[in-house]
């Protein structure tokens, strides 16, 4: 029966995956378009171009970062200083990188909160985008669920390597990307 909870969890892991990589997809294909869109009808038809785009294009761009850190975070994708790893036993290095993991995900749930703080501000105050003219929470409210899921990744990626740690795995495997 846990086999079946673990391949049944598995197979909605990669739904996610597979929605949040169609999703940074869709976005940087229409800021692509856009953008593409844009210099055609300044410089080729002579006329002006689309007014909001500068603004959305930078809302989208921001959106897409956010989520692709949070997806490098349970890739092993981010940038690290690995050598304390290397020097350490194996069971060490993977406790230290589990410690490491759950500062991570203490990190981006304190942003993460600060993030719906200011969103539910700006819903009091009814702030509006200048050009696109939409409410501004209605860009924070990805972000916010975005940096939650950095925050989650980062408390399983710990738990992960708290696992690896107490079955006394002889060899440390896990260094940074896709190396190893």
């Amino acid at each position: 029966m846990n086999e079946k909870r673990q391949t049944l969890w598995e197979r909605i892991y990669n739904r996610i995956k597979q929605a949040e990589t169609f999703v940074i997809v869709s976005m940087t294909l229409v800021i692509g378009l856009l953008i593409f869109a844009e210099v055609i009808m300044r410089s080729v038809l002579k006329i002006r171009g689309i007014s909001w785009l500068n603004e959305f294009s930078r809302y989208m761009v921001v959106l897409t970062t956010i989520l692709g850190s949070s997806m490098a975070a349970s890739e092993n994708g981010h940038m690290v200083m690995d050598t304390l790893y290397t020097l350490l036993p194996a069971r060490a290095s993977y406790a230290v990188k589990g410690l490491v993991h759950w500062f991570c995900a203490l990190f981006w749930a304190y942003i993460d909160y600060y993030a719906w703080s200011w969103t539910a501000r700006l819903v009091k105050i009814g702030t509006r985008a200048e050009s696109v003219k939409m409410p501004m929470y209605v860009v924070w409210i990805p972000v916010g669920f975005f940096l939650a899921t950095m925050a989650v990744r980062y408390l399983v990626e710990g738990w992960k390597s708290f696992r690896r740690a107490w079955a006394h795995t002889a060899v440390f495997d896990q260094m940074n990307g896709k190396e190893m």
